[in-house]
C-alpha cells in the first residue's frame, strides 16, 4: 500500500476541521428535520391554512355586509362589484387566496367570490337571470359546479336587474363561519 505522512499544517492550511465541522453540523440538521421535520411542516401547514381561513373570512364578512340590506326597484340594475367597492387595503380588505388564469394567487379582497358565488345560487333559486356572470378558472367546491360566480375588478362581474314588479331586498351576513344570502320581497314599512 501507499501512506503519506503530512504535517499538522497541511490540515491547518486546507480547513480540513472547518469541512468536517461543517459536515457534521449539516448531518446533524438533516438528522433533526427527518425527526421533527413531519410535525414541523403539519404545524406549519396548519398555520398557513388558518391564516388564509381567517383572511379569507375578512373579505368574504366584509363583502357580505355590503350588500346585505340592499334594495332594488322593478328594473334596478345590481352590481356585485360596484356594490361591494373597490377592493383595496383602504377599503378593508385584505390579502388572501383567489384565482387568475388557472392558478391559485394572493390578492386583496380574495375570497369574495364565495358571496358573489352564493347570491348567484340564489338568484337562480329565485328566478333571477344574470345580466353579467363569469365561471371560475379553477373548479370551486363551496356552491355546485356551474353554480360559481368570478369577480375581477373592472374585467369580470355579476349583474342582475330586479324582474319583479315590487322591490326587492338582499340579505346577507358571515358569522361563525356560515355565509347566509338571500333575496326576498322588500316588505316597505
Amino acid at each position: 500500500g501507499h501512506y503519506q505522512k503530512l504535517t499538522f499544517a497541511f490540515y491547518d492550511n486546507q480547513k480540513v476541521g472547518h469541512l468536517l465541522s461543517r459536515i457534521t453540523s449539516d448531518l446533524f440538521d438533516i438528522s433533526e428535520l427527518l425527526h421533527h421535520g413531519p410535525e414541523d411542516l403539519v404545524i406549519s401547514v396548519i398555520k398557513i391554512i388558518g391564516s388564509f381561513a381567517i383572511l379569507l373570512a375578512v373579505n368574504v364578512k366584509l363583502a357580505a355586509s355590503r350588500i346585505n340590506g340592499m334594495v332594488l326597484e322593478p328594473g334596478d340594475e345590481f352590481s356585485f362589484s360596484k356594490s361591494i367597492m373597490s377592493r383595496t387595503l383602504a377599503n378593508g380588505y385584505v390579502v388572501a387566496p383567489s384565482f387568475a388564469s388557472g392558478k391559485v394567487v394572493s390578492s386583496v379582497g380574495g375570497g369574495i367570490c364565495q358571496v358573489s358565488s352564493t347570491l348567484y345560487v340564489v338568484m337562480m333559486l329565485s328566478s333571477i337571470p344574470a345580466t353579467e356572470r363569469y365561471a371560475h378558472s379553477l373548479h370551486v367546491d363551496y356552491v355546485p359546479e356551474g353554480l360559481d360566480s368570478a369577480i375581477v375588478e373592472g374585467v369580470k362581474d355579476l349583474r342582475f336587474k330586479n324582474p319583479y314588479d315590487y322591490p326587492i331586498r338582499i340579505d346577507a351576513t358571515a358569522e361563525d363561519g356560515i355565509l347566509t344570502v338571500g333575496i326576498s320581497k322588500d316588505e316597505v314599512s
